[in-house]
């Protein structure tokens, strides 16, 4: 194979540029964070474009690439959507992960080895969360639960943050059951109206980041060389990746993060 460089961000928001090495002399594996299916596809367009030019460069570079976009097809943001339009939420995913991928086609962006959708990986899902409960990270609550910072004290190494620096995200509202208001849900209780599946702790559906770790995991194992996304991603959810495949499996690592900025429209 040839050679390459990829640029890595600092702790303090800086890049740099360095010599791209896969893990293996003829492979490289790459993941790139999902579209969330709850609207166009303006939002999350740039990865893929990104991601396709990474992967047919290291191609022409004569590596053997297996990339792997995933789908979320259920969460808090696509619930709300489809309770505000009337529509089933995975009527409303499909609906939206249809329009994506004629955009994406038009675009003539590299297509995936594999397309995997969150409501497919449910047992996975669950699988690691087990895995982190068993190994101290975890801690059930009325049938949610929750990771714990705490307890991972490599936690915001990506983004540079520190601890007592982070709060809740935005996707979610605070919860005075966590032991602290940076723990996130890794499996959200059953509520009225939503879907569910069974569990351990009871009904109910994966958190927001769990469903990229226990994918990327089955698809590409426990480490792998390129993740990419936007860099609004970077926390909490890349962040939060991490913590998690590595409370899991303490093997785990990705050897570059790759994140795209935004295209601007009128301010927007």
């Amino acid at each position: 194979p040839g050679t390459c460089t990829c640029t890595t961000r600092g702790r303090g928001g800086g890049s740099r540029s360095v010599p791209a090495r896969p893990a293996g002399r003829s492979a490289c594996t790459s993941a790139a964070s999902r579209p969330t299916t709850t609207a166009t596809s303006a939002t999350p367009a740039p990865t893929s474009p990104s991601m396709s030019s990474s992967g047919s460069y290291l191609r022409y570079l004569d590596y053997e690439v297996r990339y792997v976009r995933n789908f979320t097809d259920i969460d808090d943001k696509i619930i709300a959507r489809a309770n505000q339009l009337g529509e089933d939420p995975f009527s409303l995913s499909k609906r939206y992960s249809d329009d994506f991928l004629s955009d994406m086609a038009h675009l003539q962006c590299l297509p995936p080895s594999v397309e995997p959708r969150v409501s497919d990986h449910i047992d996975q899902i669950v699988t690691m969360i087990k895995q982190i409960i068993d190994n101290g990270c975890a801690y059930v609550v009325s049938g949610d639960v929750y990771f714990s910072v705490d307890n991972f004290p490599e936690y915001g190494k990506l983004s540079g943050r520190k601890l007592d620096d982070n709060r809740a995200g935005e996707r979610v509202a605070v919860d005075d059951r966590k032991k602290n208001p940076a723990d996130f849900a890794l499996w959200k209780a059953a509520k009225d109206g939503e879907p569910w599946w069974d569990s351990p702790w009871g009904p109910g559906r994966p958190g927001w980041h769990i469903e990229c770790s226990a994918m990327s995991a089955q698809y590409l194992g426990n480490s792998f060389d390129i993740h990419g996304g936007g860099e609004d991603l970077i926390f909490p959810h890349h962040e939060n990746e991490i913590a998690q495949s590595r409370a899991a499996c303490c093997d785990s690592s990705i050897n570059y993060w790759v994140h795209n900025g935004f295209v601007n429209v009128n301010g927007h």
